[in-house]
């Protein structure tokens, strides 16, 4: 009878240790998830703002040579002319300055697990993809409205 009390106390003593066992792991993984998604959604908020604002003015820029005509406006003012062509490839640097820090800074996290965090990965993908393509739909060479 002995026997068979100490056994049952032997495996009540290692399923509990199991469970126990189980418990913490699952509260490590959650614990360790939560963290790393904190440190996601740190990086996208403290670099948004300024990688927002440089492709907002990117784009601003790109509309009113492309759309706009812009260019056609001072054909005839050389100083003009370059300073269009000198602060559009600052506005072009800035965006992909701000968009090398966000890849560096986020070169270790999971970035694109949140939806939010997606949408822009993708975003910044579609537009990395458009800088690399060297033609427009219309055939015509990228930013060629700024010559």
């Amino acid at each position: 009878m002995v026997e068979v009390v100490s056994i049952i106390i032997a495996i009540v003593s290692f399923v509990g240790a199991l469970v126990a066992a189980g418990i913490t792991a699952w509260v490590t993984i959650f614990s360790d998830e939560r963290k790393r998604l904190s440190e996601a959604e740190k990086l996208v908020g403290k670099y948004r703002d300024p990688l927002l604002l440089a492709a907002q003015d990117l784009q601003s820029r790109l509309y009113n040579i492309v759309d706009q005509e812009f260019t056609r406006l001072i054909n005839d003012d050389e100083r003009a002319k370059d300073n269009v062509l000198k602060y559009t490839c600052f506005l072009v640097g800035q965006y992909l300055s701000w968009t090398h820090i966000l890849r560096r800074e986020s070169q270790f996290l999971r970035f694109s697990t949140d939806k939010d965090n997606r949408d822009i990965s993708a975003v910044l993908l579609d537009i990395r993809f458009a800088f690399l393509t060297h033609r427009t739909p219309n055939s015509g060479t990228v930013l060629q409205y700024i010559r």
